[in-house]
């Protein structure tokens, strides 16, 4: 893994074909001409060690950023949710995660084709973007169709709203799973004291999955919420 505290030790390298000049004439020239070869060297070091840092930081970043739809990726998850359930922890704070996974998304794929499945991923991101709290919630794609958003402060309440209005723009025009005969899925966990990361993610994901049942056995999606009762008139 890139450690950006090593930038410094390359730069410094930057400075060893001066100094071989300095050795070897054990002090600094007296020809100001002298100090070309060593000043050249060094400069061209320095680009060199410039550029490579440069690139090992675009690598770096490329690795916690879902380069299909710019959210945060997996690896950048795995991070943060146990950093979220330690502040949870530590200053009795709510924390929310919602895991949310699009439906018959193969389906769409076979039908439409990849272009437009990775398009309603990437309209899909969008969405998630928009609709959580800025600057508070943070968005992943945290699979190949399955995503997560990390609401720290966030009651059941506050981000049952939020994760309807998701669900309303998924199915809507926004996203467009109702026109592909697609649906969204969606399993919320609120941190209990004591969890550890992991489960508070299995709690999510059992949820979503059981959700996800449900929808098979429905004609028309579901609102979360809704009584499957009420939808069956």
């Amino acid at each position: 893994m890139y450690d950006p505290g090593m930038h410094h030790l390359l730069y410094l390298l930057a400075l060893v074909p001066p100094l071989f000049e300095l050795l070897e004439h054990r002090g600094p020239p007296a020809e100001p001409h002298a100090w070309v070869p060593g000043a050249a060297g060094g400069l061209l070091a320095l680009v060199l060690v410039h550029l490579l840092v440069r690139a090992r930081s675009h690598l770096a970043a490329q690795a916690v950023i879902d380069p299909l739809t710019g959210l945060f990726s997996r690896r950048r998850f795995d991070q943060d949710l146990p950093t979220e359930v330690t502040r949870a922890e530590r200053q009795g704070l709510p924390l929310t995660v919602a895991t949310v996974d699009v439906d018959r998304f193969r389906a769409i794929n076979e039908r439409f084709g990849h272009q437009e499945g990775e398009q309603v991923l990437v309209r899909l991101g969008k969405a998630l973007q928009r609709l959580v709290r800025g600057g508070v919630d943070t968005c992943y794609r945290i699979g190949w169709d399955e995503f997560c958003v990390l609401m720290p402060g966030a009651s059941e309440k506050e981000a049952n709203i939020i994760i309807e209005r998701i669900w309303h723009a998924a199915h809507g025009e926004e996203v467009g799973l109702d026109r592909l005969g697609g649906g969204l899925s969606i399993g919320l966990a609120a941190f209990q004291k004591g969890e550890g990361p992991a489960p508070l993610l299995r709690r999510a994901e059992q949820i979503m999955f059981e959700t996800k049942q449900k929808a098979k056995r429905q004609e028309k999606p579901r609102t979360p919420g809704e009584d499957p009762e009420s939808s069956r008139g």
